[in-house]
């Protein structure tokens, strides 16, 4: 949709949505009837808390313009509300969609231990994906460090994530890997 508007409201628009907090019923319901008049695939069920800033990170890693002049001129709006939305483009369960490649390469630049923490309490999934990554001594070797560590602080793992995320992050942004930050169709 951002792509079919005017170039100079897309930082304006998504700064907008990067600031909604929660959508009264009501609101959601008319919504929905202009949506679905317009659009006939689209549907909203109830009203939710609604994360603005979550939103704009998805559009944003679907938007095939320039991402990095949009971003700048998010941050000319408001500079927190840019990095909130560039901290969740980065998302930590992002790395359970990535390719084998992409995973091997992080593996090898990650420490185990950093691993370790980053995965308590993550969906079995990820962990699973992270583990098939690694050769099979190292992923003992992880699965005995978890289980050994015990309980670890939210705070702490929270940490472990985002250390994870900077170095994917680099790898990105250095062209040492091709991220995929949203679940995108596959075609044979």
């Amino acid at each position: 949709m951002l792509k079919h508007l005017p170039v100079d409201y897309h930082d304006e628009l998504l700064y907008r949505i990067a600031r909604l907090q929660d959508i009264d019923h009501q609101v959601v319901h008319d919504l929905n009837d202009l949506i679905e008049r317009c659009i006939a695939q689209v549907s909203v069920t109830q009203a939710a808390p609604l994360s603005g800033i979550k939103q704009v990170a998805d559009i944003i890693n679907r938007f095939e313009g320039d991402r990095a002049t949009l971003m700048e001129m998010l941050k000319l709006h408001d500079e927190s509300v840019a990095n909130e939305i560039e901290q969740n483009m980065f998302d930590f369960m992002v790395l359970g969609r990535q390719s084998e490649e992409t995973l091997d390469k992080m593996v090898q630049q990650i420490p185990i231990e950093l691993w370790s923490i980053a995965l308590k309490g993550a969906e079995i999934t990820l962990q699973q994906a992270i583990k098939r990554s690694m050769p099979q001594r190292m992923a003992k070797a992880l699965e005995d460090d978890m289980q050994a560590r015990g309980p670890v602080p939210l705070s702490r793992v929270e940490t472990a994530r985002q250390e994870i995320m900077d170095v994917v992050r680099g790898l990105s942004e250095a062209g040492e890997i091709e991220l995929m930050l949203y679940q995108e169709v596959t075609v044979e």
